[in-house]
């Protein structure tokens, strides 16, 4: 089966290649191909673009922000969609697959996520002839899964906008206080004092309350994550579902979550439907987190892009974090408080 990746503009190129090199991890019997990386130096390109275009059975649109509306883009997924059986499922980055409009709204999008890739796969196989067991293909899926994802997290941002910032809410469970859970709070006691929010520790019924009441745009959370289901955990008898914390946070406008917990990325996932989340896809040294917190939250204070600033601590000091972003926003505090 082969597979046709369209792709226009620099990001969505990085999308594209990410795909190529992963989708043969997961099925044995495909060929992905797209423009630029298989042409060969001396072959004719438009000629053999429309050969490439001919001769495949499924379509994947890499869409970004930046390639939304590209002509090009637009004319592969018309050629293709023209051909007897073939496939078109716009893959999109940073976009809202469900507004898409134009020569794309007649496509089932997915999002470039976790949940929105097996979508992706699921639609491959069912076009194949070749159908793999669905255990089989979750399983493979699950394992390389992360692979991919760390690929898409590598993919620079589109132009930041700037979001004005008006609460931040820090909440630590009971059992997170004795684990660093004041030093995240110093940190942004440090930079956001005038407009921090503290629950140390928390419960439930605080937590829902203050999302449900407040209005906070970047949430900063501490508290032990259930692996399997992404529920925040309270203590051994109380949690949060990843699907009722999703709630809560939309009731809040939450723009931001950054999930301070080793082996987040199960919740972080869930929730980055709808927001930016950093979240860890596994354990850490409690005393290299204590060095990439704050210099996170302090490029972040200097008026640096979300990307920029995930990007710059990371520089400094290396962790298993991944940013799950939706909106590269430059999140605007008003004036600095301070440098430190």
């Amino acid at each position: 089966m082969k597979i046709f990746l369209s792709w226009s503009g620099n990001r969505s190129k990085m999308v594209a290649l990410a795909l190529r090199d992963w989708l043969p991890k997961i099925y044995k019997g495909i060929r992905p191909w797209m423009s630029e990386k298989d042409i060969f130096a001396g072959e004719r390109w438009r000629d053999s673009l429309a050969a490439e275009l001919s001769d495949s059975d499924f379509c994947v649109l890499c869409l970004t922000k930046d390639n939304i509306s590209s002509d090009w883009l637009l004319f592969e997924a018309g050629a293709i969609a023209k051909a007897v059986a073939a496939h078109v499922v716009p893959y999109g980055l940073d976009v809202n697959i469900n507004t898409l409009t134009g020569p794309l709204s007649q496509f089932q999008g997915v999002r470039a996520d976790k949940e929105g890739t097996l979508r992706l796969l699921r639609s491959i196989n069912n076009a194949s002839h070749l159908i793999v067991d669905e255990a089989f293909e979750e399983n493979r899926f699950s394992l390389d899964w992360p692979i991919l994802a760390k690929a898409l997290g590598e993919v620079p941002p589109s132009d930041a906008g700037v979001f004005k910032v008006g609460r931040v809410l820090c909440a630590t469970t009971e059992a997170f206080i004795p684990q660093g859970a004041d030093s995240d709070i110093k940190v942004l006691s440090t930079y956001f004092s005038d407009r921090l929010r503290i629950l140390k520790p928390v419960n439930r019924a605080e937590l829902g309350d203050q999302l449900v009441l407040g209005h906070f745009d970047i949430v900063h959370l501490l508290g032990q994550i259930d692996t399997r289901t992404g529920s925040f955990q309270f203590d051994s008898e109380e949690d949060l579902s990843a699907e009722d914390l999703d709630r809560l946070l939309h009731q809040c406008n939450a723009s931001l979550v950054f999930l301070a917990t080793c082996n987040s990325v199960s919740l972080g996932e869930r929730l980055s439907r709808s927001r930016n989340v950093i979240a860890a896809y596994e354990g850490t040294d409690p005393d290299k987190w204590g060095e990439w917190v704050p210099r996170f939250y302090k490029y972040l204070n200097e008026k640096q892009s979300l990307w920029d600033a995930y990007q710059n601590a990371k520089t400094v000091r290396h962790l298993p974090l991944i940013l799950l972003m939706k909106e590269n926003w430059i999140y605007d505090f008003g004036s600095t408080q301070t440098s430190a």
